[in-house]
């Protein structure tokens, strides 16, 4: 974003990124991440908000302008409202601050909502990304405070732009059906607040997560408890296709080199290939509405992320690419069973979201 708006990223060069997706991806859909402010204020810049009520209207814009180039292309955009929030702050998290900054979210959601609910390409935002992350579904007060939280600024959403879908894309796909108490009915889940079933799924053997945890099991555990037949949508799959091992290792944190451990499932492009093979297999198994690859692009080397695009750094699209263009296509569900986990047979046992998660339900 910050490349775009000094002009380092033109409008021809996004056009041509945008233009190679679609011939080489075949998709409908872009994603794009908005920062609240946490991320830019770390980097001494103004972000969309400065989080007390000030609003960056060219960083708007810029988005604005983004949307329609995606529009241009007969492509659609679903926006994050909130990444990056103020409760990351102090090396920890500040949970008083959904109360306490309330005003301030729901201010920025409004703000940003008018501009989107003017754009036909727009037919929905994902609220919150990974609300139950990093342990706060462990809390049953915490995600009660989160679940309530999310469900006033839905409102304010359906208030500004009642044609728009509101999403809630879950990073442990139990996690989104467990309910909790301490939020008002009808936000007691992700699953109940959330107009679409979007959930995040990346568990090939990654020690540390749900046994048999693999896209069969999943995508059939989704479908099941699917009870309101909402639209289903992997919000988020993919594999790395090679290693960045540059950095400082963080014991428990996955994928996320260089800060993180290298799985035990090898980051190779066959390895990338099979993941996403899996992934469109099961997903017109099951009837999914959506599929979301993260990412589109490989990350620049030593970046936060290991390399998940399906395009590289040089431009050349990968062959888990040319499997997830055929996605919705039936030329996978029509060709026999997949394999069942790209590590035959191996259960591991551990907790969902390898950081401090929480795992309400198992498969017999």
């Amino acid at each position: 974003m910050g490349e775009y708006e000094r002009g380092e990223l033109t409008d021809e060069q996004v056009r041509a990124d945008l233009q190679q997706m679609k011939r080489e991806l075949n998709i409908n859909t872009v994603r794009v991440f908005l920062f609240y402010d946490h991320e830019y204020r770390a980097w001494g810049q103004l972000g969309f908000t400065d989080g007390k009520g000030t609003f960056n209207d060219a960083r708007l814009q810029t988005v604005s302008r983004f949307i329609d180039l995606a529009g241009a292309e007969g492509l659609d955009v679903v926006p994050t409202l909130f990444m990056e929030m103020e409760t990351l702050e102090h090396g920890g998290f500040d949970w008083t601050t959904l109360e306490t900054n309330y005003g301030y979210h729901e201010a920025y959601a409004r703000w940003v909502t008018r501009m989107l609910a003017a754009k036909a390409n727009v037919h929905g935002v994902n609220l919150k990304n990974e609300p139950d992350g990093f342990g706060a579904w462990a809390d049953p007060e915490v995600a009660g405070r989160i679940l309530t939280w999310m469900g006033r600024l839905k409102q304010v959403i359906k208030d500004e732009a009642p044609h728009l879908g509101v999403y809630v894309n879950s990073a442990a796909f139990d996690n989104t059906f467990k309910k909790f108490e301490g939020a008002p009915v009808g936000h007691q889940s992700i699953y109940d607040l959330s107009d679409a079933l979007f959930f995040n799924s990346y568990l090939w053997a990654d020690n540390g997560f749900w046994p048999y945890a693999v896209p069969a099991t999943i995508y059939r555990y989704i479908s099941d408890h699917n009870i309101a037949r909402k639209p289903m949508v992997l919000s988020e799959l993919g594999w790395p296709s090679y290693n960045d091992d540059s950095g400082m290792i963080v014991p428990g944190m996955q994928w996320d080199l260089p800060l993180g451990l290298r799985p035990t499932t090898p980051s190779t492009p066959e390895m990338q290939k099979r993941a996403v093979e899996e992934s469109v297999y099961w997903a017109e198994k099951y009837g999914f509405s959506g599929l979301i690859a993260w990412a589109a692009y490989d990350h620049v080397p030593g970046a936060y992320r290991n390399p998940f695009g399906l395009i590289d750094g040089s431009g050349r699209a990968s062959a888990a690419a040319a499997v997830f263009a055929q996605a919705f296509t039936n030329q996978y569900s029509s060709q026999g069973e997949a394999p069942v986990s790209l590590v035959d047979g191996q259960v591991t046992d551990g907790k969902i979201n390898g950081l401090n998660g929480t795992t309400p339900c198992r498969l017999a």
